[in-house]
């Protein structure tokens, strides 16, 4: 009666780690790592059968890891411990010691590990032994990869820092609104993005928030700088901030080191917020990049988007809370207790270093404290002469009807450039729908399914018609203009005849306003206040 021999079974665990920098210099892919680790499993397993006598039977678990190797705590390497602690396989085979960690110390920790539960630890490109001897090299060899990774990032940032100091970027370009050629480094606007840029900053200079200009690319089928459908509030408020759409790229601004690493980790072992440190401003360097933009533009939208913050603060208590501004700087006025004058105003920029502690020098120190009751008393005197002089209010509505006819040539062209740029659009989509019903109508594709694909072109096309007759509704007002004007002027005489007849009616009734509801008329009435030294003060009304 013949006997059999059951199979021995040999259980290999293999670890492969990977990285960008390592594939791209030593050709470390898992490919090749798994190869190299499965030639090794190979062997261990015939060395096996050779000193028991009797046949084996391998098997292979792989745990492959993406993050960097400075970390103890990675995904992969987690599981292959706990599959040590649990399966207790025969052998733990990795390429090199450096795939293993790039810590010294992490590396010894796991070793131990392995060892302490009776497997061995075995390297394709490095004799590890357990000797005392055998130890020592290993630490070598992990401190020397330790060390290469610390001068590979030490060169790396020498050379970015050194082409950024030359008037090079270092890394290329992927703004909105640009493209870069990366044979000639050479940076050019975006025929179709940098339109859409400008049209941006035009649409915040109208006063138009982030949000609301957000709804209209996304309306219009914009697409992203990564080709996504959607944009967000915070993406255009990155491009408003952006000053290198008026040429000034501002580069090496941000201290992003240790961000990558703690990205890879689950958001429960992250040691540190996914946020970049402000350099301090002595080391950004402005390289000059083609403007998309004219300063002026620039300044107009950076303006407009200071005072608009007034109306989140529509709740505080004072009665100019959030519509002052700085007669010097721009910046925002806020109301401040003060020992001597209770309260007070000053400019926000006063005080910096309650933002950023790196800049303890004040961009503005112009507008020193200031009493806040005079200034209140006076905005409110303008507020009653405008409600109960009809000649002062007959005065300022035509002036400011004819600034606003100053501004028509530039209101025009800007409204003819919207209308050029969303009729290109509507072109754009149209061909695209019609390239998606040729499909259709060859029957390569479910009529189902073109349905779902064609619903979003329908409704972009459908909104950017919409918008294209409103605009062109609007060019035409600009250009009934001169008759707008003279129609005000008659509206403001007609007023002017019946506030005469009231008169003593709104006195009485502004005479009984408690705090509150002078708060909300001047909120309806005032759009800015600016403030100078001295109590010197400007109102700008509503229109």
């Amino acid at each position: 009666m013949a006997l059999t021999t059951t199979a021995v079974l040999v259980l290999v665990a293999i670890y492969i780690r990977v990285s960008t920098e390592d594939q791209a210099r030593r050709g470390y892919s898992i490919p090749e790592q798994r190869a190299a680790c499965l030639e090794m499993a190979r062997r261990i397993a015939e060395q096996e059968e050779q000193r028991l006598g009797r046949p084996v039977q391998l098997q292979t678990v792989e745990f492959v890891d993406t993050v960097s190797g400075e970390l103890l705590e990675r995904p992969e390497l987690d599981r292959l411990r706990e599959f040590v602690r649990q399966q207790r396989p025969h052998a733990v085979v990795c390429l090199d010691p450096d795939r293993f960690s790039r810590a010294t110390y992490a590396a010894i920790i796991v070793a131990n590990e392995i060892e302490n539960a009776g497997t061995a630890l075995r390297f394709v490109q490095h004799d590890y032994q357990k000797t005392p001897e055998g130890r020592l090299f290993f630490t070598l060899r992990l401190a020397i990869a330790e060390y290469d990774k610390a001068k590979l990032l030490e060169r790396s940032t020498r050379g970015k820092r050194g082409k950024i100091q030359a008037g090079g970027l270092p890394t290329g370009l992927n703004m909105f609104g640009y493209q870069y050629d990366r044979l000639t480094q050479e940076v050019r606007p975006h025929p179709v993005e940098a339109r859409w840029v400008q049209q941006i900053f035009l649409w915040a200079a109208e006063g138009l928030g982030v949000q609301q200009i957000a709804n209209r690319l996304n309306e219009a089928g914009v697409r992203t700088k990564r080709g996504g459908a959607r944009w967000y509030r915070g993406t255009v408020a990155k491009i408003l901030r952006n000053r290198g759409y008026i040429g000034e790229l501002q580069v090496n601004r941000y201290d992003a080191r240790g961000i990558g690493v703690q990205r890879q980790l689950p958001k429960t072992r992250r040691t540190r917020v996914l946020t970049q440190a402000e350099r301090p401003r002595e080391e950004w360097v402005t390289i000059r990049i083609p403007p998309l933009i004219t300063r002026e533009l620039w300044d107009e939208v950076q303006a407009v988007r200071r005072t608009n913050p007034r109306r989140l603060a529509q709740q505080r208590d004072g009665l100019l809370s959030g519509l002052m501004a700085c007669g010097y700087c721009g910046g925002p006025v806020h109301y401040r207790p003060h020992k001597t004058l209770g309260h007070a105003i000053c400019c926000a920029n006063r005080y910096p270093y309650q933002r950023d502690l790196k800049r303890p020098e004040p961009p503005c120190r112009e507008l020193p404290h200031q009493p806040v009751r005079p200034i209140e008393e006076y905005v409110w005197r303008q507020i009653e002469l405008v409600l109960t002089d009809p000649e002062y209010l007959v005065q300022y509505i035509a002036d400011r009807q004819r600034r606003r006819q100053q501004k028509v040539p530039s209101l025009a062209t800007g409204l003819q450039r919207e209308l050029s740029l969303l009729e290109d659009q509507l072109q754009a989509k149209l061909l695209e729908q019609g390239r998606i019903l040729a499909v259709v109508a060859s029957g390569a594709v479910d009529p189902q399914v073109a349905e779902a694909a064609l619903k979003p072109y329908q409704e972009q096309i459908a909104s950017l018609r919409e918008r294209i007759s409103d605009l062109k509704h609007r060019i035409g007002l600009v250009a009934d203009s001169e008759q707008q004007y003279q129609r005000t002027v008659q509206q403001a005489t007609d007023l002017r005849t019946a506030l005469g007849q009231e008169v003593d009616a709104v006195r009485r009734n502004l005479a009984r306003l408690g705090h509150r509801g002078k708060q909300l008329l001047v909120r309806k009435l005032v759009e800015r206040v600016v403030v100078f030294r001295e109590q010197r003060v400007e109102v700008d009304f509503l229109a």
